[in-house]
């Protein structure tokens, strides 16, 4: 992620947080760059960010609104990451933002966790034809 791209995600970051003070919650767009050198490269993809009203000591709950074949990702976007669920299985802390949590989903379609598929068939036909991040197994 550029500097410049994390300057204005963590201004919208202070500015989103204090609308939703009053609601219960909040419900915001961002867009990621698909990461180089994957089968995501250059590519655009949306995704719906709620923030709870009890942020930070809430995960937000991330969706991709962008279809996505990937492994931890489903058919309607939800997404299987860790920093997604709070503790005691997750490892969502309030120190960690939104910036974190979408570098996190970022390097998670560069490195897909076939140990933790969210679509076991993707693993499945992946590992008979290649890889999950696109290279072909020898």
């Amino acid at each position: 992620m550029s500097s410049k791209h994390v300057s204005r995600l963590l201004a919208w970051q202070l500015v989103s947080r204090d609308k939703c003070v009053s609601v219960p919650l909040c419900l915001t767009l961002s867009e990621l760059v698909g990461p180089p050198s994957t089968p995501y490269a250059d590519g655009l993809f949306k995704l719906s960010i709620d923030i709870p009203k009890n942020y930070p000591f809430d995960p937000p709950a991330v969706t991709f609104t962008t279809p996505v074949y990937h492994p931890n990702v489903d058919a309607a976007g939800n997404i299987c990451l860790d920093v997604l669920k709070g503790p005691p299985n997750g490892a969502w802390r309030p120190c960690l933002n939104i910036a974190s949590v979408l570098q996190s989903i970022s390097l998670l379609l560069g490195s897909p966790n076939p140990d933790d598929p969210l679509v076991p068939e993707i693993v499945s036909s992946e590992m008979v034809c290649g890889d999950v991040s696109g290279s072909v197994l020898s």
